[in-house]
């Protein structure tokens, strides 16, 4: 790669980490917030207001995974437990990037750029790991690059909630269990067998 397209393939790079992440507040990193116009927790629907071409792609259980199109990642894959949002994978295809295999100097530079924005920076560093947010960057095979966005915060909330719900569902059912055999058996019908 010559200097000036490997210039070019930087500066496409900043670019796109900027505009995902131009929600910021001065205060912390945007990515503690959301990625993009999605906020970490929210509903599949909360994300079709600003991801008009969100498409699911597979449930199973509690899990939800969603695809988008649309933006400067070539795609980016929304995933959602008990319906609240807290994983999503960025693809990239860089600039002169290889149609097959792994992009390793694409990867190299996409982890150096998230090291510089998110863990060289003291503050920023602090934030994400306050807001249990944890970035990877991930090769993949066809030439592009995933960069993986985890808000665990959000998962082990969702956890929580789920557990939580079932735990009251098993009361009630014990509840109204109990109840129905006292009734049952206040009947006479065990006199009658």
């Amino acid at each position: 790669m010559t200097n000036r397209n490997f210039l070019l393939a930087i500066l496409f790079v900043l670019t796109l980490v900027v505009a995902t992440n131009a929600q910021d507040d001065g205060a912390s990193p945007a990515i503690c917030k959301g990625y993009g116009k999605t906020t970490w927790g929210e509903s599949p629907d909360d994300t079709a207001v600003n991801v008009t071409d969100l498409t699911l792609q597979r449930a199973t259980g509690s899990f939800e995974l969603y695809q988008s199109e649309a933006g400067p990642a070539v795609q980016t894959i929304y995933q959602y437990f008990n319906k609240r949002l807290y994983y999503i994978t960025a693809v990239y295809k860089l600039p002169e990037a290889p149609e097959q295999g792994v992009d390793e100097a694409g990867v190299e530079i996409i982890k150096d750029m998230v090291k510089k924005k998110y863990h060289d920076d003291p503050a920023n560093a602090n934030a994400l790991q306050e807001a249990n947010i944890l970035i990877h960057v991930l090769p993949r095979q066809n030439g592009t690059v995933g960069v993986i966005y985890e808000n665990r915060g959000v998962r082990t909330e969702a956890e929580k909630a789920l557990e939580e719900a079932r735990q009251k569902r098993i009361e009630e059912a014990r509840k109204s269990s109990s109840q129905r055999i006292k009734a049952i058996e206040d009947s006479g019908i065990g006199e009658q067998l």
